[in-house]
C-alpha cells in the first residue's frame, strides 16, 4: 500500500504503480542481463518474440504452467497428457 501524506488516504493494492511498458521491458532486461547476457541486432526480434509470449503468459494473468505449455506446443499437448513421476522413481 501507498500512503499519500497529504491527502491522508490509502492506495488500493490492486492499483497498478506501472504502466505495462515498463513490466514489459523490466522482464527484458531481467533476461538478457540474467540469462542471454548478449544479444544481436541479427536476432532481436526473435529475442523479443519471446519475452513477449513470457510476459503475457506470466501467472500474474493467472496462467498456469501447464496452459503456458500447451500454448507453446499445442501438437505435443494433445499427443500424451503430461505424467508427473516423484523424484527417485526411475527405476533406481
Amino acid at each position: 500500500m501507498r500512503a499519500s501524506t497529504t491527502a491522508k488516504k490509502y492506495m488500493c493494492a490492486a492499483t497498478p504503480t506501472q504502466t505495462p511498458s515498463k513490466g514489459f521491458f523490466s522482464i527484458l532486461k531481467r533476461g538478457v542481463i540474467g540469462t542471454f547476457h548478449h544479444v544481436s541486432e541479427a536476432h532481436l526480434h526473435r529475442y523479443l518474440a519471446e519475452f513477449d509470449f513470457r510476459y503475457n503468459t506470466r501467472t500474474a494473468l493467472g496462467v498456469t504452467d501447464v496452459e503456458r505449455a500447451k500454448e507453446l506446443d499445442p501438437w505435443r499437448a494433445r499427443q500424451a497428457p503430461h505424467v508427473s513421476t516423484a523424484c527417485g522413481s526411475l527405476g533406481r
